[in-house]
């Protein structure tokens, strides 16, 4: 008897001459066993775009964030990488994403089955919110839901009428509205413009307009001929008429888009409809419609694109005439459509070849499009890379928390990996680190002295075709909220080294992508032997360049902060690990460069230190103002005799060299503070970081340190702090 794998299977193949080799289609992709049966395996499905979406919604200001639900694979996040974040389990319907507070999300499991998540979509997280919502068991299969436009607390949410709440469902939906003449209908669309109106399609072609008056809401009919009686996926009122709304159909043999003309008289509400499907040539095909999108921003009369059974199509002239548009999109069903406006991407989930997007501010897209993300929400898109940037998301490998603030200087596409553990071993074997595994299992590690350490770097092509000859060259220097430049002959020499390699210096060499993947990114690895000279802290720095893609001529500055904020194909990571062991003190060097002499802020940002405390200790000068003008959120102090003792065992003689008699400590992280006026000389100031390690460390809380001249964002650190057992 073979063994259970995923649900609904519809195909299923012997592989000839092998019959022990079974090949199983089925909703969870394609299965392989390779012992008649006994075991099977879904590792095939890696890389083809095959996933069945039904529904999106996106992050309201981030090109990086998609919930989607998808057909008996649950609900799933596109999180900046094509690895997609598994959040829900079963057939995922209707997602929603608060416009106004994104770590709220909704989702739908099949039927009325609201579930409501606060951490962003969490694994686990999920609270059900179907309590009070009626008929218990009416409704589509996937039913609709939507928020309000002008006030994101309000919900509605249909079967065979309207439930609403005005707390995202958390209130057990004390309001109904009755649809009248609804009979054996079913609510298939839902528009909530606004607090006071509502607009609703059937599965029966049936429109109502809900109007809200002092709180109670009134439905009316406003289907009538020649508006045809087949099921309305979406219903959309125009941006700037509330009064004007735009119906798509599903069905064959009629008109599958319709406008209609809202008229509210003291006799009553009505509407007059008319076909919008086009005329001649320009005339939409006999194919369901499943998805509209108006475009708000476009110019014109009216810029519509739908999705139908075979493509998207678009009208600039709301509806007289439609062309596709879906040049490079599979010839497949397209469920749903969505326009991230900020970043001008429509997105088009199908149903059965996963998700696609196009933009729409540009001619034309690039073949080959290479980029690192420069934190885990930057795309590559929008230079100067946004920052910081909160995360919508959590990642426990990259050691990011829901809310984190993210900067341009932590690379999501570098990790290192290093030999950790009672008995010391690397993670995962090299030949083992693909795609999936850099994302899902490889945890960036603090690099040692005196060892090998690994260094991954993902590379990733957003284009339409395979980019040949990438070449790939990693770099490290010391680390501090300011990093040095690179050497004059950078670039002229780039992939060999520099002549000068006093700061930046090159780990191993170039390395060469024969043939990189539109669709799967490509991960590389180099032997990193760390010197025992290495800094506290050592940044790296990834630069790859491409025939087909190549660094524009202007980009190529030496300045890191400039290079890594504006060019999509240059990362660097600057978060350091901090292990202690807990109840003790341990003491960093901390570089700020100056190359220009001017004053400088320091700044901590506002951060949970979880028990941890922090202090800065300076160098020797003629006088403590020499260093520091202003200190905000500074206790300045005589150091314990403890933490000298420790500094003395950390530093030896190099302590001799800071004032011993002082420390700026951080009075309250969570508020964090700045030193303000820092005479930085051009050769750089270091500093020791102290830090202080709680004898019961809860969670791996994070700080970032920034280094700002003339207001300006010039460098940062941001510090993991890892309480660790002694052994």
């Amino acid at each position: 008897m073979g063994k259970k794998i995923h649900s609904d299977n519809h195909a299923l193949a012997f592989q000839p001459g092998s019959p022990s080799i079974i090949y199983a289609g089925c909703d969870g992709g394609i299965y392989k066993s390779i012992d008649a049966g006994a075991t099977w395996s879904d590792t095939i499905n890696k890389g083809p775009c095959i996933t069945q979406f039904e529904f999106i919604d996106q992050h309201p200001a981030s090109d990086a964030v998609i919930f989607g639900g998808t057909q008996d694979n649950g609900t799933l996040q596109f999180r900046n990488s094509p690895v997609f974040n598994h959040t829900a389990d079963g057939d995922g319907g209707f997602v929603i994403i608060d416009q106004t507070q994104p770590t709220n999300v909704l989702h739908t499991y099949y039927g009325n089955t609201p579930e409501r998540s606060t951490l962003g979509g969490k694994w686990g997280n999920w609270t059900d919110v179907k309590k009070g919502i009626v008929p218990r068991n009416v409704g589509r299969f996937y039913p609709p839901m939507t928020l309000d436009h002008t006030n994101q607390n309000n919900i509605a949410f249909g079967t065979d009428r309207i439930n609403l709440d005005a707390s995202q469902g958390t209130s057990r939906w004390p309001r109904k509205v009755i649809l009248p003449d609804i009979n054996k209908a079913c609510v298939s669309a839902i528009h909530y413009v606004n607090s006071n109106l509502i607009y609703v399609g059937t599965d029966a072609g049936q429109v109502y307009c809900l109007a809200n008056s002092g709180g109670s809401w009134t439905a009316k009919a406003i289907h009538a001929p020649p508006l045809p009686d087949h099921y309305i996926w979406e219903i959309v009122a125009l941006p700037g008429n509330v009064n004007e709304v735009i119906v798509v159909m599903a069905g064959f043999d009629i008109s599958h888009v319709w406008h209609g003309a809202v008229t509210v008289t003291k006799t009553g509400t009505r509407a007059t409809w008319r076909d919008i499907s086009g005329t001649g040539t320009g005339t939409l095909p006999n194919i369901p419609v499943n998805a509209l999108v108006i475009d708000p921003a476009a110019p014109g009369p009216g810029t519509y694109y739908i999705a139908t059974d075979i493509a998207v199509y678009r009208t600039i002239n709301a509806g007289a005439s439609w062309t596709q548009f879906s040049e490079g999109l599979p010839n497949c069903a397209v469920f749903d459509l969505r326009l991230h406006n900020p970043t001008r991407l429509l997105r088009a989930a199908t149903h059965g070849r996963g998700l696609w997007e196009r933009k729409l501010d540009v001619a034309s897209m690039p073949d080959v499009d290479l980029f690192f993300r420069d934190h885990l929400m930057a795309t590559g898109r929008q230079p100067p890379t946004p920052s910081p940037v909160t995360a919508a998301f959590e990642d426990p490998c990259q050691y990011v928390s829901l809310g984190d603030q993210l900067w341009w200087w932590q690379c999501a596409d570098i990790k290192v990996d290093a030999l950790e553990g009672s008995t010391p071993s690397y993670q995962i074997p090299v030949a083992t680190v693909d795609y999936l595994a850099f994302e899902n299992k490889l945890k960036h590690r603090k690099a040692q002295r005196g060892k090998t350490n690994r260094v991954y770097v993902q590379v990733h092509n957003r284009g339409f075709a395979a980019s040949a000859n990438v070449t790939v060259k990693v770099l490290y220097a010391d680390a501090s909220a300011g990093s040095p430049p690179l050497p004059s002959d950078f670039w002229t020499m780039f992939p060999f080294d520099s002549t000068d390699t006093t700061h930046w210096k090159p780990i191993g060499t170039a390395k060469v992508i024969p043939s990189l993947s539109p669709t799967e990114p490509t991960v590389l690895e180099w032997d990193w032997n760390t010197p025992t000279t290495a800094a506290d802290h050592t940044c790296l720095l990834v630069v790859m360049d491409s025939p087909a893609n190549p660094i524009p001529a202007g980009n190529k500055v030496f300045d890191i902060g400039t290079l890594v904020s504006n060019e999509q194909r240059v990362g660097l990571k600057n978060l350091h690990v901090v292990n202690a062991p807990p109840g003790t003190s341990t003491g960093l060097s901390l570089g700020f460069y100056g190359a220009s002499g001017k004053p400088q802020t320091i700044k901590v940002l506002p951060s949970k230190l979880s028990g941890w405390s922090l202090g800065l200790m300076f160098p020797k000068q003629s006088s403590r103002s020499a260093i520091v003008q202003t200190h905000e959120g500074w206790t300045l102090r005589k150091p314990a005799d403890a933490i000298l003792k420790k500094l003395k065992q950390r530093f030896g003689s190099d302590l001799e060299k800071y004032d011993t008699s002082v420390i700026y400590t951080l009075t309250n992280g969570e508020k964090g503070g700045q030193l303000v006026g820092i005479k930085t000389p051009k050769a750089g100031l270091n500093a020791l970081l102290v830090l202080g390690s709680p004898a019961r460390a809860k969670g791996v809380p994070t700080f970032t340190v920034v280094q700002e001249e003339d207001g300006r964002v010039v460098g940062g650190n941001t510090f993991v702090l890892h309480a660790r057992k002694q052994t």
